[in-house]
């Protein structure tokens, strides 16, 4: 409180560390420490209650809700139903927490879902904290979907794509940072908890009862897991085949469990191969959402039920295709081999190469593709009783050696901001493709890159060019700075806005580097052009 205005304390210094939202930067969201000040106080308030310390409980209570009162005040938008920029994290950690206004948690959960579903492509974008509280919150609603959905994503940012070539986890998701960080794997518990079902009763602590509610995709064939408590071994080991479900459970002694099966109605269910009124120790409950809710003393059980595929909907999303190939940046005239693949069973691709949406009107994907120009690749996977998967596109960019291209000059020196550069002799001079760290061969760190060239530029309109960089850099185009990315930081996406016809535009980035990771991307959207890397078949070496 000492710390606190009005209860609201001020912005931390890390924040939903190593978020990937949109214009992130350290210490956001700024009520991420007043957040923690309201669960601080939640905590305090049950262990006053489990203690019998009522005025403890008075006192924490007062607290809490006076946090979450001046939370509300200050970083709520009720017109929008959004907590301050609307990301992920700061929305679904009021959520998780509470704090939210309850004629407005629906709302709030909606825009949430909305982010990861509509505007980042099933994708996530919260860092080291929000990870954990949002896959809690998704798994508490009974969105479990969204989070297999986000858990199997193949590409960035994703677990998959962190973990690829890799023994352990970083501090960032693109392997950035420290190289054996746990701070993403807390993902580890949803596999108990939701794939597995095992979950903890809190008003029975030590696992005395038990509640085993697992999240079934019709993508699985089988979960397997087991977890050592004070009292024995829990297993939870469920089976899906040709719509059949089979459930094996086994309850340590002197403990009980809640069991939730996917059934039209109580009869559906056998446990044991026998009838469920046939069977000793287990009681049924309730029918609740398609699925038979069962109460049973310790012991082993088998429970299956057959034909569920119905019970379960359309919540689940193809897997992400996979776009396999040797290169997306071709020297003409050689020719790029691609493959497509999608590891969600007996699934079928279908893909465009003009930038338009896939469907099942396209054409199907029957074996390698060979490319000789330049094209947009679009592929959508399509899987019956799941819904389809999102799109993935590839650009694919023929390049000709002398007519493409940008001049690379290296220097050497320590900087902390561009506006401080003033070398004029390189230490090296480069023709390279693209504006990326990649071709070149360069220093640990105190050094600046600057690329010059020209840009051409198909269809007037306003344009947006963003600069991801650690650390600083600048963009012009057309002689004008349209992106300032300056100073010493992180990873920071930035972005500018600019009015272009069709024409080739002189074009220049320069990027510095004073210490630690390292990190340059410039990509690009405009009139019929959504977000993506600026290709190298647009980079000219003049203006011709």
């Amino acid at each position: 409180l000492t710390k606190a205005d009005n209860y609201i304390l001020p912005k931390s210094i890390y924040g939903d560390w190593m978020s990937v939202a949109d214009n992130w930067k350290r210490g956001d969201p700024e009520a991420t420490a007043t957040a923690f000040f309201y669960y601080n106080a939640s905590i305090m308030e049950k262990i006053a209650k489990i203690l019998n310390k009522m005025d403890k409980v008075t006192k924490f209570t007062r607290l809490r809700d006076n946090i979450g009162a001046a939370y509300n005040t200050q970083y709520f938008n009720r017109k929008t139903a959004q907590y301050e920029s609307g990301s992920q994290f700061s929305n679904a950690f009021p959520l998780y927490l509470n704090i939210v206004p309850p004629e407005y948690r629906k709302a709030v959960l909606q825009n949430l879902i909305d982010d990861i579903l509509i505007h980042h492509k099933g994708h996530l974008t919260t860092g080291i904290l929000g990870t954990k509280y949002m896959v809690d919150l998704l798994a508490r609603e009974n969105r479990n979907d969204i989070v297999y959905l986000l858990v199997t994503q193949r590409d960035y940012p994703s677990w998959y794509e962190m973990s690829k070539n890799r023994t352990t986890f970083s501090e960032r998701w693109d392997q950035g940072g420290s190289n054996n960080h746990v701070m993403f794997g807390s993902i580890d518990a949803w596999f108990y908890q939701s794939l597995a079902g095992i979950n903890k009763d809190e008003d029975n602590p030590g696992y005395k009862h038990i509640v085993i509610k697992p999240f079934i995709s019709p993508d699985l064939s089988e979960v397997k897991a087991g977890l050592n408590t004070v009292s024995g071994k829990i297993i939870s080991h469920w089976t899906l085949k040709n719509g059949n479900y089979h459930l094996h459970i086994s309850i340590p002694v002197n403990t009980t469990a809640t069991v939730y099966i996917p059934a039209k109605d109580r009869n559906a269910v056998k446990v044991n191969g026998q009838a469920i009124e046939n069977t000793s120790n287990i009681n049924f409950i309730k029918l609740e959402t398609n699925q038979a809710v069962f109460e049973v003393a310790s012991g082993k059980y088998d429970f299956t039920s057959n034909n569920i595929l119905p019970l379960l909907g359309k919540t689940v999303y193809t897997a992400l295709p996979d776009i396999e190939t040797n290169t997306t940046t071709i020297f003409k005239p050689e020719k790029a081999t691609v493959r497509l693949s999608c590891i969600t069973r007996n699934s079928v691709i279908y893909y465009t190469l003009d930038g338009t949406e896939p469907d099942k009107d396209s054409q199907a994907y029957k074996g390698e593709l060979i490319l000789d120009s330049s094209v947009v690749l679009k592929a959508k996977a399509f899987s019956e009783g799941l819904l389809p998967s999102f799109t993935k596109t590839q650009k694919f960019s023929f390049i000709d050696p002398y007519k493409n291209g940008l001049t690379c000059e290296v220097y050497n020196g320590a900087i902390t901001r561009l506006s401080n550069f003033h070398w004029k002799n390189p230490s090296q001079k480069e023709h390279v493709y693209q504006i990326t760290l990649n071709e070149l061969a360069l220093p640990g760190y105190d050094f600046i890159l600057q690329f010059s060239g020209y840009i051409e530029i198909n269809g007037k309109g306003e344009y947006i060019f963003y600069t991801n960089s650690n650390d600083g850099s600048r963009l012009y185009i057309d002689n004008k700075l349209v992106v300032d990315n300056d100073g010493e930081h992180g990873a920071v996406e930035k972005s500018g806005k600019i009015w272009l016809k069709s024409g080739i535009y002189p074009i220049k980035l320069i990027y510095f580097q004073s210490g630690g990771s390292k990190k340059l991307e410039i990509s690009y959207e405009g009139p019929n052009l959504e977000k993506s890397i600026i290709p190298a078949s647009v980079f000219r070496v003049s203006n011709n």
